[in-house]
């Protein structure tokens, strides 16, 4: 689908689609020409706010079918939506809504780390305890840092302290703590 292949694009890159159309071989030419040409400008979910804000709705719903629909294209829209799926680590309410987003920043992996990295620095306890198991799933060494400072932190409330530590322990697995990036 068009969807898929703008995901393909923006994941391996502009340029690695360029040298695909510029390569030697006629074929490697012409697919780099044909995933251009299926994900050309005007597909719904990059025509901004509103249509990711329908895709979080769907991520809301009890029918699986749709909730999976709006969790695959908030997949593939990548980092973009993950400023409009932050607010649902602090939705107390919601706790199968906050899971599918929580899923869902571990499937981006590495594409959302430093946007969940931020949410460490949140005033609300709730926020920073969901960030940091999100980075423990996440495993994205360049969090160890934040983590360290969360799990080291005095004034840190006990639950999220453990799961900071958690989180820690799953991304530096097999390294030595001397390794550890420092607070």
């Amino acid at each position: 689908s068009r969807d898929q292949a703008y995901a393909f694009i923006k994941r391996a890159g502009e340029d690695m689609i360029g040298k695909m159309m510029n390569d030697q071989d006629r074929k490697i030419q012409d697919i780099g020409r044909r995933l251009m040409e299926m994900a050309k400008p005007g597909e719904p979910f990059r025509e901004g706010k509103a249509v990711v804000l329908k895709y979080i709705e769907e991520l809301k719903s009890e029918d699986h079918a749709v909730w999976r629909n709006g969790f695959w294209h908030l997949k593939n829209i990548g980092p973009w939506s993950v400023r409009f799926l932050m607010p649902a680590l602090a939705d107390q309410q919601q706790d199968r809504y906050r899971s599918r987003v929580m899923l869902l920043f571990t499937e981006m992996g590495i594409d959302c780390s430093l946007a969940v990295v931020e949410a460490l620095d949140s005033k609300n306890p709730f926020v920073r305890q969901n960030a940091a198991i999100c980075l423990g799933n996440i495993k994205d060494e360049r969090a160890i840092a934040a983590l360290r400072r969360v799990s080291e932190d005095a004034n840190e409330p006990a639950e999220v302290k453990k799961f900071a530590n958690e989180a820690l322990l799953k991304i530096i697995r097999g390294k030595d703590s001397a390794q550890w990036k420092k607070a």
